[in-house]
Parts: structure tokens; sequence; C-alpha cells
């Protein structure tokens, strides 16, 4: 609540002019927007793009901001909303979307940070190959941590829906970086016979509630 209220001022001393409000906002959320959308493209150009046309929606928006949210929610959608155009516009005709994923440039050294590294590529992979629905609430839980009430706000769904697909893009995952499940369209990974299984990190069995 305290949140909101707090928000609420801010976005009134933005709309009186005040640069400096503006300025906190865009520090205070830049990181995580672009980090959401970076997750969901899979490519970090597209995220920025996505994440700078969500800031100039976000402007366009803060006079309808009625503080029923917290300013995070607020923009999440927004951000959310301009995926799904940028989605929708990457979808070829009769196809599934392509997914941006972007590789490393070269071969990493061996090593702990080889290991992480290849971690980070495969999760992003197999995060493209998961229904958009569910790729989304996983980010929205398990990589920027919102909880499944704060996740079902920002998709607009009931929490219990959250909590459906969450669970369903985490059995998906382990079965593709397990090397369980074959690749079956464009954008998804088929493992390779000696995939050893990443560190799923914020893959977890438990739900958070508030």
């Amino acid at each position: 609540m305290f949140d909101a209220w707090r928000d609420r001022r801010l976005v009134r001393r933005i709309l009186d002019g005040d640069r400096g409000a503006a300025e906190r906002i865009v520090s205070a959320h830049y990181g995580r927007t672009f980090r959401l959308l970076h997750h969901l493209t899979g490519g970090a150009e597209a995220a920025q793009d996505l994440t700078q046309q969500s800031f100039v929606r976000l402007w366009q928006a803060l006079p309808t901001y009625r503080g029923d949210a917290v300013l995070s929610t607020f923009l999440y959608r927004i951000a959310l909303r301009e995926y799904a155009a940028w989605l929708k516009a990457r979808t070829r005709p009769g196809g599934a979307p392509t997914a941006e994923l972007t590789p490393a440039r070269e071969p990493a050294a061996p090593g702990p940070d080889a290991d992480a590294q290849t971690d980070t590529l495969a999760l992003r992979q197999a995060l493209g190959a998961l229904p958009e629905e569910q790729r989304e609430a996983f980010v929205l839980c398990h990589v920027e941590g919102l909880s499944v009430r704060e996740a079902a706000a920002v998709q607009g769904v009931p929490p219990g829906t959250v909590k459906f697909r969450c669970f369903a893009a985490r059995r998906r995952l382990r079965g593709l970086l397990s090397g369980e499940e074959e690749g079956r369209g464009e954008g998804e990974i088929t493992p390779g016979r000696d995939r050893r299984r990443p560190n799923l990190g914020g893959v977890k069995e438990a739900q958070h509630e508030s």
C-alpha cells in the first residue's frame, strides 16, 4: 500500500514537470524492465528497443495511472504489450515465431565462468521453446522474483492460472535441459547426446504467495 501511495506522489510530480522524479523512475525500473524483455525476446538489441518503447508508452499513460497497482506492475503490463506486438510482427504466416537467441561470440575458456555462460545460453534457448504465456509467467516469478499475485496482476489472470503456467513451464524446462524432450519446431532446442544439465537456479517447486 505504501509503495502505491509513494508511486502516486511520484507520478504527480512527473506530471507537474519534475524531471528529477522522471529520472528516479527510469533509474529504478529501467534495468529490471530490460532484463524481463531480454529473457522474453532472447536478444539484447530487441530488449533495448522494447524497453525504450515501453518507457515512451509509460510517459504517455501516466495521466491514467490511478495507483491501483504499484508502478512497476503498471510498467510490466506495458512492457508485455510491447513484447506481444513485437512477437506478432515477427510471426511468420502459418508458422511459429522465431527466437532471437544471442550465442556467445567465441568459445569460452574452460572454467566456472564458461559453465555459467553455457547454462545461461541453454536456459535462454529452452525458454524460447516454451509457450508464450508459460514463458512470461516463469520469467516474472522465477527470474524477476515477483509473487504469484504480482505476476497475476501483470498478466491479468487469476493467481491459480499463474501457478499452473509456472508448473507447466518448470516441467517442460527440466525435460528440455536434461535432454529428455526433442525439439518440436523452429526456435526449440534439440538436446545433444552429451548435453550437461544446467543449473536452473530459479526453477523452484515452491510458489511465492505474497
